[in-house]
């Protein structure tokens, strides 16, 4: 199934220079590292990730444009349980616009039910955005927990997660 990893690893890197001198508003480096690693045990799969951002402005004054380089924390893909983009460490106008740095963990397990089209999963999430100013801590991390179900098509599992925060 190319949609529905069982096993092995899956890691993504993504390196972003931004220069005055080809075009951008400002100069800036952002970091984005993402590692997924699956796991079967029995009819368990184990499914763990880690995703790790970093956006550094280098010269030149970050105009208002630069929010869309931020990072975001909450919801389905990231933080289970948080309202999507809610993880906001800069708010602006009083909206949450993310952090320049990210640090999301995920662990998840995936169990057989009734059928072969069915599966239950249990998870828990943590992760949270930071600024600029502020250093990666564990201790502020947002963590949501809960369950979920994966009907499995034949093209890729559609996926109903419940979760919790538990902070």
């Amino acid at each position: 199934k190319p949609f529905d990893a069982s096993r092995g690893w899956f890691q993504s890197s993504n390196l972003q220079w931004g220069l005055q001198s080809l075009g951008s508003d400002f100069d800036y480096v952002r970091v984005l590292l993402r590692q997924f690693y699956y796991q079967p045990a029995g009819p368990f799969v184990f499914a763990s990730g880690v995703r790790w951002g970093w956006l550094h402005g280098i010269s030149g004054v970050p105009p208002i444009t630069i929010f869309d380089r931020f990072f975001d924390a909450g919801g389905s893909q990231t933080v289970r349980g948080y309202a999507e983009d809610s993880l906001s460490a800069v708010e602006f106008a009083g909206f949450p616009v993310g952090g320049t740095k990210l640090l999301i963990l995920n662990q998840e397990v995936r169990f057989p039910l009734f059928s072969r089209w069915l599966q239950g999963a249990a998870f828990i999430d943590a992760g949270n955005t930071f600024k600029p100013e502020d250093p990666l801590k564990l201790d502020q991390l947002a963590v949501g927990a809960g369950f979920g179900i994966r009907i499995m098509t034949p093209f890729a599992p559609i996926r109903i997660d419940v979760g919790y925060p538990l902070d």
